[in-house]
């Protein structure tokens, strides 16, 4: 590939799915608009092969064309960006399936199996469906089989009642989309970085690395959870398979020496234990000072890493790619990195920050509904202490949030950042209260939690109990008129988080407030809305009563 030429990756645009979609006339008419090369990836297999697919069926079977198929799939790696019309089966093979995404943004066209049908029928010889004594259950099969594999496309759009023309406008579009980016500048001191947002971008991580002027070892950790998908929930996926070979693949070709590490899912693994085998893990791979760790997952997964980041020979390069909406609006961002301690939660930890953040929105696809919705309360969290108009969007569109509209989620993530961002550069430590503010609902939250010993809520959940009782308690205190705590409960029901939890028991939850008051050296701290949704305030011991109704407010019956 000559200097002058650009990477196909992430550039190009891979169309899939199953026979008569469209695929083919689509991509000329895209190619044509964008002027791109087209490939028609039958029609390569074909012309390095010597002999029609129909033929390599015929003389050789479906094995010999998948590895030509593999073949000629690697063969495009030194291209320019083009448009690419693949076989109905090429994203069956996971190796095909990462080529393919590193190569650009992937789309899946896809079309009722009846219209399937009667546009194959119009065409050329159809080998995976001939003798099928019966066609459609022929389709519906294959389609039912083949849909782990369309479902790792980046965006899908139905052509079953739409104009080549048209499909091609919308693809258009989804491109601009997909090659633009978002970035939020954290301008700290001492140790300043960017975050980067943008549809796909994991898959350039290897290059962005590179561009920092990082080198050598790197260690990626990440964990082996499985995770549904909010489009797919019947597709179980781990974490470490969905990603990391994609990251790693970007990494290696971009000159770095990876080792990958997956820890357990879930809060467990911030744990001592799981930190000292962590940094055994970096020194048998003999890191040194200017390798990197590469957090590739949720809040546990960043925290875990970025703290052995920070201790191993007094700090090595920390990359944050979180997965998770509350890891990407939240704790990848700010520099605070901590493990467990029998004692208390985050009770060991640093002030750590990454040398960059790259957050890719169409990850959260991946997550489960309940997981999604955790991380919306922290979106809602934000809204509601920093900016109303922001709310008043939530608002607006929260169904199309729970849709995951891509372009929505990305205007939303980077909201957030910017948010985050501000309060973290007026109070990097929290030596002057302001970051302090990033708590609200959290005292409430982390009561219902102990209260229910940590079993059966989650942390996102337990947060939305939390702004539903930190908002009461600003009304009966007249700090916001009493239309607020209506507003944000019905906003945090749209999102489908509990506004109130029957099976908490309210004097457990009061117990558990009185021994933070006691190990804050009596001094409860509440962050309270004051005035208006987007401003608040810090409020010291509030009346016990009215301590009370809040927590009646959410908890018992």
């Amino acid at each position: 590939m000559s200097p002058n030429q650009k990477s196909p990756t992430l550039h190009s645009i891979i169309l899939i799915g199953f026979m008569g979609t469209g695929k083919t006339e689509v991509g000329r008419l895209l190619a044509n608009r964008l002027s791109l090369d087209f490939v028609d990836l039958d029609d390569l297999i074909a012309e390095r092969a010597g002999l029609s697919v129909p033929a390599i069926f015929d003389t050789s079977g479906e094995p010999r064309f998948r590895a030509l198929e593999t073949e000629a799939i690697r063969s495009l790696a030194t291209r320019s960006p083009f448009v690419l019309a693949t076989g109905g089966g090429a994203m069956l093979n996971p190796e095909n399936a990462d080529l393919l995404r590193l190569y650009g943004m992937v789309v899946l066209l896809r079309a009722s199996p009846a219209v399937i049908l009667q546009r194959v029928a119009q065409g050329e010889r159809r080998p995976m469906l001939e003798d099928a004594p019966d066609p459609l259950a022929r389709v519906k099969q294959l389609l039912n089989e083949r849909k782990p594999a369309y479902s790792l496309a980046d965006y899908s759009l139905d052509t079953s009642r739409i104009s080549p023309e048209a499909a091609a406008n919308s693809i258009e579009a989804l491109h601009r989309q997909w090659l633009s980016e978002d970035v939020v500048d954290l301008p700290l001191q001492r140790d300043p970085y960017l975050i980067h947002i943008k549809d796909g971008i994991i898959r350039q991580a290897g290059q962005r690395l590179r561009s920092l002027g990082l080198r050598g070892r790197l260690l990626i950790v990440t964990d082996h959870n499985v995770v549904g998908g909010a489009n797919h929930p019947e597709q179980g996926r781990r974490v470490a398979s969905h990603y990391a070979s994609l990251v790693t693949r970007s990494l290696e070709a971009a000159g770095f020496e990876t080792l990958l590490h997956s820890v357990p899912p879930g809060e467990r693994s911030k744990s001592r234990s799981q930190l000292w085998s962590l940094l055994d893990i970096m020194a048998d791979f003999k890191m040194t000072r200017d390798s990197t760790v590469l957090a590739l997952g949720g809040g546990v997964v960043g925290d875990l890493a970025g703290l052995a980041a920070a201790l191993y020979m007094r700090g090595v390069n920390l990359v944050q790619v979180p997965t998770s909406l509350l890891a990407q609006v939240d704790s990848s961002v700010g520099g605070k990195v901590a493990v467990d301690h029998p004692r208390a939660k985050n009770l060991i930890g640093a002030f750590y920050q990454p040398r960059l953040v790259l957050i890719d929105p169409l990850c959260l696809r991946t997550l489960p509904r309940r997981e999604l919705r955790c991380g919306l309360a922290e979106v809602v969290k934000y809204a509601a202490i920093a900016d109303e108009t922001l709310f008043s969007h939530l608002e607006t569109n929260a169904e199309k949030l729970l849709r995951l509209d891509s372009a929505l989620l990305r205007q939303i993530i980077k909201q957030c950042c910017q948010i985050k961002a501000q309060v973290v550069l007026e109070d990097e430590r929290e030596t002057l209260g302001r970051r302090e503010v990033l708590n609200f609902g959290h005292t409430f939250a982390h009561a219902v939690e102990a209260a229910l010993n940590y079993s059966g809520i989650k942390h996102g959940e337990a947060v939305s109990l939390g702004m539903i009782a930190a908002s009461r308690l600003s009304a009966e205190l007249g700090l916001v008129s009493d239309d607020v705590p209506p507003r944000l409960s019905a906003l945090l029901s749209r999102l489908g988080l509990p506004i109130v939890l029957p099976q908490c028991p309210p004097q457990a939850c009061l117990d558990s407030l009185a021994h933070d008051k006691k190990a804050r050296a009596e001094a409860t701290r509440f962050v309270l809305l004051d005035g208006a949704l987007g401003k608040t305030t810090i409020v010291a011991n509030p009346p016990a009563e009215a301590v009370t109704r809040a927590v009646g407010s959410i908890c018992g019956s």
